[in-house]
């Protein structure tokens, strides 16, 4: 029996390319769905609404070919830049907005705090991006997807659950992995295998966790991202 193909190791800079190409598809996702969205008759204010997350996601695909400019590796590519206040609930509600909008999904969103954190909003709205558009890519059409951010202590929690096929249990740590795809049947998902690798480089950049688990009742997939909360809040 031949041996499996082994990936060969690629060099940081490699890396960088690789991330950015993964985290533009993204903006380009929102822009494509708000083009469809602007091709039939809307309201005034779903019309405002697109015209905005698209040039929004344009500045979004601008900054990060700034980054890939400036960036000298991954690392450094996927760490916060200047750190400031960063409510965690406003951003889940921008995405979970923005995903409702242009996808087949129903949300719930839980927010019992604002989720107050120092970190880059930029790369911290990446994360609930990357999490949530994993949520939608393996949950059935109009399963529903929770999004929640709690106070708990010194922590700010933050929680993205489908109802999708799951992760067993031996697989939630390797899920993480740089490459790693989620699920058997990768034909169905297609992507890059960099989303939840860019999710757990960016949290622990902010002195965060990230972990995955079972879904309410075992069903579907919980991602569970623990951040310190912003002093003085």
């Amino acid at each position: 029996m031949s041996a499996e193909p082994t990936r060969p190791e690629r060099p940081e800079e490699d890396a960088v390319f690789e991330l950015v190409a993964h985290e533009i598809r993204a903006p380009l996702t929102v822009i494509s769905g708000y083009l469809e969205i602007l091709d039939r008759p809307v309201e005034e204010a779903v019309r405002a609404r697109a015209l905005a997350e698209s040039r929004r996601a344009i500045g979004r695909i601008d900054a990060l070919l700034e980054d890939l400019l400036s960036a000298a590796s991954a690392g450094e590519y996927l760490s916060p830049g200047e750190r400031a206040p960063v409510s965690m609930a406003e951003l889940a509600t921008d995405v979970v907005t923005v995903f409702s909008d242009t996808g087949d999904h129903p949300f719930t969103l839980e927010t019992e705090s604002p989720g107050d954190v120092l970190g880059d909003a930029t790369r911290l709205r990446q994360v609930l991006v990357n999490l949530v558009g994993n949520a939608t890519a393996y949950t059935p059409p109009s399963a529903r997807i929770t999004v929640g951010v709690h106070r708990v202590g010194d922590s700010v929690i933050v929680t993205v659950e489908d109802e999708g096929p799951g992760i067993p249990e031996e697989a939630r740590d390797a899920a993480f992995e740089r490459f790693e795809r989620l699920g058997a049947d990768n034909s169905a998902h297609p992507g890059s295998g960099l989303g939840l690798y860019i999710v757990r480089a960016i949290v622990e950049a902010h002195g965060g966790s990230v972990r995955a688990e079972a879904g309410g009742g075992g069903r579907g997939a919980k991602f569970v991202i623990e951040l310190p909360a912003s002093p003085g809040f």
